[in-house]
């Protein structure tokens, strides 16, 4: 997995991308993405490459859905309520969109540790997936069946 970022963090990255790294069923690239940082078109070509582009609620994968294609996927970590535009855009693009509640993710900025297993056992979900199974609609950008937050956090 390649990594970007500031701003809204998964604070258990590297033990997140060891687990990515370590499943024999994970044969595609994963990007993990907040972008900050990056040049534009680094950017790009990183969210272009990736099988199942990863991350933090927010503007990062917004704009990450912008180059994303149907043949890949996006997973969003939920920290505060949702789902957000990022759900509906996604799909709008024909991109796979699932959705992962992060119970840690607190504070101001919500940046907290995700579960490891629940993450990569979705991501292998995703890719083990024929493509041929997911049928886009960029007219249906339903989003009930994402999990919605709770206020508190």
């Amino acid at each position: 997995g390649t990594t970007l970022g500031n701003g809204r963090q998964i604070t258990n990255l590297r033990e997140l991308l060891h687990g990515l790294d370590a499943e024999v069923a994970i044969d595609r690239p994963v990007v993990t993405v907040n972008p900050g940082m990056e040049p534009y078109l680094a950017q790009f070509g990183l969210v272009a490459s990736a099988a199942v582009v990863l991350g933090m609620h927010g503007g990062a994968l917004w704009g990450a859905s912008r180059w994303m294609r149907g043949d890949q996927a996006m997973l969003e970590v939920l920290p505060i309520l949702g789902p957000g535009d990022t759900c509906m855009k996604a799909k709008m693009f024909g991109t796979q969109y699932k959705a992962l509640v992060c119970s840690e993710c607190r504070g101001r900025d919500k940046s907290g540790a995700v579960d490891v297993s629940a993450v990569v056992k979705e991501v292998v979900s995703i890719l083990s997936r024929r493509r041929s199974d997911h049928h886009a609609d960029k007219y249906d950008t339903r989003c009930s069946d994402i999990p919605a937050m709770t206020r508190g956090r």
